[in-house]
């Protein structure tokens, strides 16, 4: 509140109609002055905050730039060569960061281990725990390489200590080397991920492996199960991470693992790279433009 007192100076007297009316007027540009001013000190106010936020909003966005760098460079760009073996894969984050990691290892001891890890949520913060996960992934591979269930073990103890604010779904499979008569097999444990999806080219078929194991990072004595299966030329092994099966179209349907099976078996191509495309094809097409949750990673693997 402001306040204005004018006198009038000699004998007393009562105020005339326009003298009222000039103290009413100088009130009036008095006020007015007083917006002015206080609308200037507003408007630098908010140019300061405006430049503060900017600066900020740069800053964040460069954090940003430099975690998508780092996490591009602890991704696989390539697949390694290993003998009797195919291998494709695609990755898509929703964020500009995500929290999906995975990874391509040939033995020393001979074999290639192939690791998929998905930590809760993503952006940032997921972004810098799959850092960690991948450290901590590459160690459980040099111990247990050879013996998924241990590796999935180790890993979870290990994320206990280290994640106590996450948890990661992740499985791991141990390709051995060709055997005698060139067929490979394929050892696998998981924690809370999806199930491989199998194709049996001899008989045409395709189905998902099942194997039990709960999420990582939570639960201290969770048991884990180890399954092993024999892979023949032409068969082929799908890994993926949820934002596959999950994803939704405008109308809320979700796809669904049992429709997931239908769409691979129905994208079948002779080139596994095709095949691949196709079935990402049709996952869009069912999608139909709805945005994607969550992030995605979808691997093949074929024997040759």
């Amino acid at each position: 509140m402001g306040l204005i007192i004018i006198e009038v100076s000699g004998e007393n007297r009562a105020w005339s109609y326009e003298e009222m009316q000039f103290a009413a007027s100088l009130a009036d540009f008095a006020s007015l002055a007083m917006e002015t001013h206080n609308r200037k000190i507003a408007e630098e106010a908010l140019r300061k905050s405006e430049e503060m936020l900017r600066k900020r909003t740069e800053l964040i966005e460069k954090d940003l730039k430099n975690a998508q760098i780092i996490q591009r460079a602890l991704l696989p760009t390539s697949v390694p060569n290993v003998e009797n073996m195919r291998i494709e894969f695609r990755n898509f984050s929703v964020d500009a960061v995500g929290g999906d990691y995975f990874s391509f290892t040939p033995l020393k001891e001979g074999g290639l281990g192939v690791f998929i890890g998905d930590v809760s949520g993503h952006g940032v913060s997921a972004a810098l725990f799959l850092s960690l996960l991948k450290a901590t992934a590459d160690r459980a591979c040099r111990r247990f390489g050879q013996r998924p269930k241990e590796f999935i073990e180790y890993l979870n103890r290990e994320l206990i200590e280290t994640m106590p604010h996450y948890f990661v779904t992740a499985i791991y499979g141990y390709f051995t080397p060709p055997l005698s008569n060139g067929d490979v097999e394929f050892i696998f444990s998981k924690g809370g991920h999806p199930n491989p999806i199998v194709y049996w080219n001899s008989e045409k078929k395709i189905e998902m492996l099942r194997c039990r194991g709960t999420i990582l990072g939570k639960f201290e004595h969770a048991m884990y199960e180890e399954i092993s299966i024999r892979l023949t030329r032409g068969d082929r092994i799908f890994l993926y991470t949820d934002g596959l099966p999950e994803m939704t179209n405008k109308d809320k349907h979700i796809l669904g693992f049992n429709e997931l099976i239908h769409l691979i078996e129905t994208s079948l191509k002779e080139d596994l790279k095709e095949t691949i495309n196709e079935i990402l094809s049709k996952a869009n097409s069912f999608r139909d433009g709805a945005q994607i949750d969550d992030d995605i990673v979808l691997i093949g693997i074929e024997i040759t």
